[in-house]
């Protein structure tokens, strides 16, 4: 049985039988709560065996524009493939690389759909390798772009992450180096606030957050 032929709620390794209901969200595998399971416990490694090259093309639905891809989907939308229980790819990426050969180091795989990106889309005509800064403009140019989608994106990430922030001396408005802080620190209270300012060239509240340690806290 051709995998696209599998209904919905059946095993999709093609045994016929029947699959549980999702208890719960996986956003990894596109799992949503209340939904058929896609395969049987055990049977996802039996369909694993199958070489993954026919795997790969029984998913692929030739439109006469777009090849739609019609596997896993992941959050933001583009088919991902299984090559291996541990290793999965971009449907679009492996695409390229079937056709193309490796894709160059640092470099991406992007579509230009005739209308409109299509994230589904796995025609290697539609299909081209760009840089990091093209499929950022790309994104922002379909709207798709996750700062777009989500407000928040940006000031969560460097939340979470806050060593992607220019710190210290590396920050272009930064008046003060690592030296001057520890010297600052040194020196307060035997001088006040005000003699440290004019000794620095810097306001006295800078001179107070560095004593209270609210900037330079790494120092």
């Amino acid at each position: 049985m051709d995998l696209l032929e599998i209904p919905c709620g059946y095993c999709q390794c093609g045994c016929g039988e029947k699959t549980r209901i999702h208890a719960r969200n996986r956003t990894r595998n596109n799992e949503r709560k209340g939904q058929p399971k896609n395969f049987l416990p055990g049977h996802y490694r039996k369909m694993l065996m199958i070489p993954w090259e026919e795997r790969f093309w029984k998913k692929v639905h030739k439109a006469e524009t777009c090849w739609l891809w019609q596997g896993t989907i992941d959050q933001h939308g583009y088919g991902t493939f299984a090559l291996t229980a541990r290793k999965n790819i971009g449907a679009h990426r492996l695409m390229w690389i079937l056709m193309h050969g490796p894709v160059p180091e640092s470099l991406f795989v992007l579509h230009r759909c005739l209308d409109k990106a299509n994230p589904l889309c796995v025609n290697p005509a539609h299909l081209y390798v760009g840089t990091q800064y093209e499929n950022v403009q790309d994104s922002l140019r379909e709207g798709t772009h996750i700062a777009l989608i989500q407000p928040n994106y940006l000031r969560d990430y460097v939340v979470q992450h806050p060593e992607v922030l220019p710190r210290g001396e590396d920050h272009k408005n930064s008046k003060l180096t690592e030296q001057a802080v520890r010297e600052i620190r040194m020196l307060y209270p035997s001088l006040r606030t005000t003699a440290l300012a004019q000794r620095y060239n810097v306001s006295v509240s800078t001179i107070a957050h560095v004593i209270h340690k609210t900037v330079w806290r790494d120092v």
